[in-house]
């Protein structure tokens, strides 16, 4: 298996707009966490004029137009990794011999300067969201029935402060990744929902390192987990339920995936580290 993560592959959309490796040299760093959008750091080692122009952030009239970039990274005859985002900004560099475009990707055009005035009467929480992730993307939204809350009246002006409020309403914890909405119980339980086994014979580079996060204020509880760092895996992202081993026995522990930074280089390494909570 480790010897197909050298076989590495990578295209880079940006508009209409495809470049990929070979021939170009390319790496990017992938960031993802509960309560977040995913964002995206994308370096393109000597493009040409014509590419460079395509991240260019346009305005049209008074408004700023920016390009939308998709990447599909991976190994040959392995699962890919797609992330999507538009440009928030980019810049071009000079490192020796070599001009990079470097571009700083999210995900959340579909949310972000949104004026919305919408109001929900007698609607369920569950409703409520499937409304607002309407036109933005996939949504998965897993409230369970005891939690779906009925909201006699409530007034929409921030699309992502309302998902914000009916998580906290409904015990639940969001993220968005590559634009798609997702609300998945805060209790974070695993157990009723597809487990991903990360052990050496999947990539887990050495054992996994526990954890304690202090989180603000006095009553609350501290969180614990533990730190996992593997060979580059599509499969295993935020929100992903896990479970790995934590000692040379062969013991296995479960959680949630809470952060992942997935970093992969054409010329160099291609990791993965997540924060588990459990």
């Amino acid at each position: 298996m480790v010897q197909s993560y050298f076989n590495r592959q990578v295209k880079v959309t940006i508009g209409d707009r495809t470049v990929e490796y070979p021939p170009l040299s390319i790496e990017f760093e992938n960031r993802q966490a509960l309560l977040k959008f995913s964002t995206t750091t994308v370096r393109i080692y000597n493009p040409n004029d014509d590419t460079l122009s395509k991240a260019e952030i346009k305005t049209v009239g008074e408004t700023k137009v920016k390009p939308e970039v998709r990447i599909v990274a991976g190994f040959v005859d392995e699962t890919q990794e797609s992330i999507t985002g538009v440009v928030d900004k980019f810049v071009v560099k000079r490192e020796g011999v070599d001009r990079i475009l470097e571009m700083e990707l999210t995900d959340n055009v579909l949310w972000r300067d949104d004026e919305v005035a919408d109001s929900f009467r007698n609607q369920t929480a569950r409703v409520i969201l499937f409304s607002l992730a309407e036109n933005r993307g996939d949504k998965t939204i897993d409230i369970p029935d005891a939690e779906n809350k009925t909201y006699e009246r409530l007034v929409v002006t921030d699309p992502i402060k309302t998902v914000q409020r009916i998580a906290v309403d409904t015990n639940s914890t969001w993220f968005v990744r590559n634009g798609d909405l997702n609300v998945i119980p805060a209790t974070l339980l695993p157990n009723d929902r597809e487990i991903i086994l990360v052990d050496q014979t999947t990539g887990l580079l050495d054992m996994p390192k526990r954890y304690t996060e202090e989180k603000p204020g006095k009553q609350s509880t501290p969180q614990e987990g533990y730190v996992l760092r593997t060979l580059f895996l599509p499969t295993v992202g935020v929100g992903s339920s896990v479970t790995f081993p934590v000692n040379d026995r062969g013991d296995l522990s479960q959680g949630v995936v809470a952060q992942a930074k997935k970093s992969f280089s054409t010329f160099g390494d291609a990791e993965c580290e997540y924060k588990v909570k459990v």
